[in-house]
This record gives C-alpha cells, structure tokens and sequence, in this order.
C-alpha cells in the first residue's frame, strides 16, 4: 500500500517533528516509522491526518488518484449538467 503521508507533508513543507507538533502529537517518530513502511497507519491516525491535509482517507492510503478537491469539482460538474439537462427537459 503506497501511504501517501511523506508527499503530503512535503506538500506543506513539513518536517515529521513539525507535522507531529501541528497535529498534537509528541513523536514524530511514529510518522518515520509509517513512511519507511514498518509501521501501519492506524485507522484513527488515517482519519486525523486525512483531515489535517483535507484529503479523503481513501488518497491518503493510495486507494484513490484523486484528491478530495478533484472529487468535489467531479460531483459540482455533474450537478451543473443534471441542472441544465433538467432545465433542457422542463422547456
């Protein structure tokens, strides 16, 4: 399973220490254990870190390609079509 942790903190320009200070954590060997992979990512610590980056846990954990940000710009593009198609049908 590709953990996406390391990217995403790069993204911000984090250090573990600092993404363990950001998010109330004491230490941040934990996050270098889950990203050389001998540590599992424990399901609270998934949801935690999904919502400190805004990205659903499914990206975090590389399940997905897309962000969270890519999921709801997908939904507000087939809302707007669903809109005009009903509007196009109600003429």
């Amino acid at each position: 399973m590709k953990i996406r942790l390391k990217e995403l903190r790069a993204t911000k320009g984090l250090s573990q220490t600092a993404l363990a200070d950001a998010i109330g954590k004491k230490d941040r060997s934990v996050y270098s254990k889950i990203e050389s992979g001998h540590r599992n990512l424990l399901a609270e610590e998934a949801i935690e870190l999904a919502q400190y980056f805004g990205v659903s846990v499914d990206y975090l954990l590389g399940v997905t390609d897309r962000s969270l940000a890519e999921e709801k710009r997908m939904i507000a593009m087939f809302d707007a079509i669903k809109t005009a198609e009903e509007k196009l049908l109600n003429k």
